[in-house]
């Protein structure tokens, strides 16, 4: 089901990856790895969610912080996954942890600077509620791929 969550916000932010002066988010995506874990299961990545904000640095600062932040969270079940159930496929989850400090570190001073401006906080939180709200409408609905 996260897939289709990371495939919305991933296709929300890709056009924009490049407009953030000092801070390039590489390696950021997460759709590659979680493809590769469907398929280390057998399974289809089903369709993205239904997603859409208008494009605004506030709004993709606010994505940005959900999507970054699904890395750090991204760690912490990859860990408890090899612990309770090593033999679930978990490579898309237990990324490089440095490149992770390393790219949150990036993204937490750029939205810190950007935050200063208080209509870009404002894009910037109600981006990432909208985000986590549709990540959560979509997931109580949600059905296993196929």
């Amino acid at each position: 089901a996260l897939w289709a969550a990371h495939a919305a916000l991933e296709a929300w932010l890709a056009p924009h990856e490049g407009d953030w002066p000092g801070w390039q988010p590489e390696g950021w995506r997460h759709t590659p790895g979680l493809r590769q874990a469907l398929a280390g299961l057998g399974l289809t990545p089903p369709a993205p969610m239904p997603w859409s904000l208008p494009h605004s640095p506030g709004h993709a600062l606010g994505v940005w912080y959900v999507v970054l932040g699904a890395h750090l969270g991204g760690l912490a079940i990859a860990r408890h996954l090899q612990r309770v159930a090593p033999h679930l496929p978990v490579a898309a989850l237990a990324v490089n942890p440095a490149a992770v400090q390393t790219r949150w570190a990036g993204f937490t001073a750029l939205a810190t600077r950007l935050g200063e401006d208080s209509a870009t906080r404002q894009q910037a939180l109600h981006a990432a509620r909208a985000a986590f709200g549709a990540i959560a409408t979509h997931l109580n609905g949600a059905t296993r791929p196929a």
